[in-house]
């Protein structure tokens, strides 16, 4: 293996690419935030930890942990099938009884397996999961209105900058709603109106406490299982000089920085 071959460099890094299951708020049963509750806890995390084929690291929830602006002690749900159940039971359809589509990008195993976990989980609440291959022009098609809105579809999402508004106003906020990154087609009017304000003003402290208000409200409404981002591995040849990672390239490296040193 070159992650113990002689006079190799291996690093592995977290980087601030999400994977989200967007759930449709505006959907027939997921439109009940008890629903969106009780799949949430049905998910199990730690089992897709060790099914995934590269290293993850569980997202503790909207945020990443190492982003600008994300939020410590939110009240994230674990995997819990007697939560799920509780959550299931408040919702107007306590015994489940039901089915809903999980879309992923078709011959794509790193998402069709969070859905197969999830498929486990909600069999246990009596609902049915059904697994929904598509094409990605397909499925950001799909995300142009609540009514051809699935389910719930597996997104990457990557923030274009190094700011909060670059990771929350794409999804959170309503007036995004037509885009593959707001295919939960989540709408909170007070968390428009922090992102709005937020977005303009020139004080950080300010702006990030309005964020963590919004990170709360959108917690507690659970429009998306927040699941993972990929652990970034590289092995460079210790001859390879001036590779820095950056977690907004988490799987790209930045060719134009490195030089060779007597290779």
């Amino acid at each position: 293996q070159i992650i113990d071959a002689e006079n190799y460099v291996w690093e592995t890094n977290v980087g601030f690419f999400h994977n989200t299951l967007k759930m449709n708020t505006q959907g027939e049963y997921t439109s009940d935030v008890n629903v969106r509750k009780a799949i949430a806890y049905a998910m199990n995390y730690e089992a897709m930890k060790e099914a995934q084929d590269v290293s993850i690291t569980l997202l503790p929830g909207p945020t990443s942990a190492n982003f600008l602006g994300y939020v410590d002690g939110l009240d994230y749900p674990p995997y819990d099938l007697d939560k799920a159940k509780e959550y299931l039971a408040q919702s107007a359809w306590p015994d489940g009884g039901f089915s809903l589509d999980y879309v992923y990008v078709t011959e794509f195993p790193r998402e069709e397996i969070p859905g197969l976990i999830l498929l486990e989980g909600l069999a246990e609440l009596n609902i049915e999961l059904n697994m929904v291959p598509m094409l990605w022009p397909d499925m950001v098609a799909s995300c142009a209105t609540p009514e051809t809105g699935p389910d719930i579809i597996n997104i990457y999402t990557l923030p274009a900058y190094l700011d909060p508004d670059a990771h929350l106003y794409n999804q959170y906020h309503s007036a995004q709603w037509g885009s593959f990154n707001s295919c939960s087609f989540y709408h909170n009017e007070r968390v428009d109106e922090l992102l709005d304000e937020a977005r303009v003003l020139g004080d950080m402290d300010q702006r990030l406490e309005m964020y963590a208000e919004a990170q709360t409200l959108i917690s507690e409404d659970q429009p998306a299982v927040w699941m993972y981002t990929e652990d970034s591995g590289i092995a460079l040849n210790s001859c390879v000089k001036g590779y820095l990672f950056s977690p907004m390239y988490p799987i790209t490296v930045l060719f134009q920085d490195l030089w060779m040193d007597e290779c």
